[in-house]
């Protein structure tokens, strides 16, 4: 791969996030939130374990952290340094590399675990393909089966996002904090690229599942709060599942009805 310089890969990833949300910002104004049809069943089932949700919370947490610093790095000298001068700017700079190092094998770890824990889910189904030929329910106006994950999450958060992207950023950000193991320069410079792109790439990916997985839709927010979903939501957006959990035996549970006892975005 031919180098890419830093400013270039700056240049394009301010235009790619900033397109990014504003797409994110022109659905919500057009669609709004996707509300549960039939309304609230206010009885509820279970859908991610504790284990399960504290590993998401810290995975999302370090990457929010290691965005901010890595990205801030990347942007800082076109957006931070006019403003904040060089002194002040460099004391931020030496903060961020130090944070960044500090918990990006953390986060690799993280995220080696994910990539194992979930992978049984995110298998691709005969009926994932329908999800695709519908557009995901926004061009036919209906819901396409889905099981306990859906196949655009299956393909770009979990495929394209957690494993291919995910391991790029892992991989290459361990070698350029480890450079002491025989790398070459070439390896050093083609890591930095790709580490920068594979960053980039996953933080637009993750941001269309934070609104997705918050605003945007009702009712998914809960499932990495409190572990468990209204039976409604699990019907409309994950019927293949729901019908798995009735097969199973899983009895819903009676809950208060969720808006009021959630703090749902």
């Amino acid at each position: 791969m031919e180098h890419i310089s830093d400013d270039t890969i700056a240049s394009y990833g301010v235009g790619a996030l900033g397109l990014g949300i504003l797409v994110l910002v022109v659905i919500y104004a057009l669609q709004g939130r996707v509300r549960i049809e039939p309304g609230r069943a206010n009885k509820t089932v279970p859908r991610w374990t504790p284990f399960e949700r504290v590993l998401h919370w810290y995975v999302a947490i370090l990457f929010i952290v290691l965005a901010v610093t890595g990205l801030g790095l990347l942007f800082g000298r076109m957006t931070l340094l006019p403003g904040a001068g060089q002194e002040a700017f460099t004391a931020w700079a030496n903060l961020a590399v130090s944070i960044h190092n500090l918990l990006g094998p953390a986060f690799a770890a993280g995220v080696l675990v994910m990539i194992v824990l979930w992978m049984r889910n995110n298998i691709p189904a005969r009926y994932d393909w329908e999800f695709f030929k519908q557009g995901g329910g926004f061009v036919t106006g209906r819901y396409p089966p889905a099981g306990k994950v859906n196949a655009g999450n299956k393909l770009f958060v979990y495929w394209l996002g957690l494993v291919i992207a995910g391991t790029i950023v892992c991989v290459s950000g361990l070698i350029l904090e480890f450079p002491d193991y025989g790398q070459s320069a070439q390896t050093m410079q083609l890591s930095s690229t790709l580490h920068l792109i594979g960053a980039l790439a996953w933080t637009l990916i993750i941001l269309g599942h934070a609104y997705l997985g918050s605003l945007g839709v009702e009712g998914a927010f809960e499932a990495m709060t409190c572990g468990r979903v209204d039976v409604n939501f699990a019907k409309q957006h994950h019927d293949m599942w729901a019908e798995e959990l009735m097969q199973m035996g899983v009895t819903p549970q009676s809950s208060q009805t969720l808006e009021e006892s959630i703090d749902d975005p």
